[in-house]
């Protein structure tokens, strides 16, 4: 569900998407939820539904649904040596990739942590 949420708050300018995303991560949350299954979780779901599930939404939902945890960061980068624009968004915590199997060729241009 939370997955098909990011997905649609993606059509959102951004300003009303950051105000709702930190609204919503005032909600409860529920501690036994474990990094490694929500990972999981996060990208069987992203490949069954039909509806495109990127690396982007993907991020966003990991980085939600373990809002409790310190050092979560979303990472945004651009691959340069292209001559057509690519991005790629990944989830790192303490400096390693958790989600969005991070290419070494992709530059990060915005960290939200």
């Amino acid at each position: 569900m939370s997955l098909i949420f990011f997905k649609i708050a993606l059509l959102l300018p951004f300003s009303k998407f950051k105000f709702l995303f930190e609204h919503i991560s005032k909600l409860p949350i529920c501690s036994s939820h474990r990094q490694e299954l929500i990972v999981q979780y996060v990208k069987s779901v992203g490949k069954i539904l039909p509806f495109g599930f990127t690396c982007l939404p993907q991020a966003l939902t990991v980085k939600f649904l373990l809002r409790n945890q310190k050092d979560i960061i979303i990472k945004i980068g651009i691959l340069r040596e292209t001559t057509s624009f690519q991005s790629h968004a990944w989830v790192e915590k303490n400096h390693q990739t958790i989600i969005g199997e991070s290419d070494k060729n992709y530059t990060p241009i915005w960290n939200w942590s």
